[in-house]
């Protein structure tokens, strides 16, 4: 499990790289969305702290 924009998220791996995250959205303790990202350039960013201005 990681954190992800703020929110748990689960690190999907296949034989120890990353695969995928993946997000849900929860209403009422319902999973009404889920979220998933395999796309290589976002996936690089995992782990990299920003510090977000405006």
């Amino acid at each position: 499990m990681v954190i992800v924009n703020g929110a748990p998220a689960l690190r999907l791996e296949l034989d120890g790289e990353l695969e995928a995250v993946a997000t849900f959205t929860v209403a009422d303790g319902v999973v009404t969305a889920a979220y998933i990202v395999r796309n290589p350039h976002k996936l690089g960013l995992l782990g990299t702290e920003r510090v977000l201005t405006r």
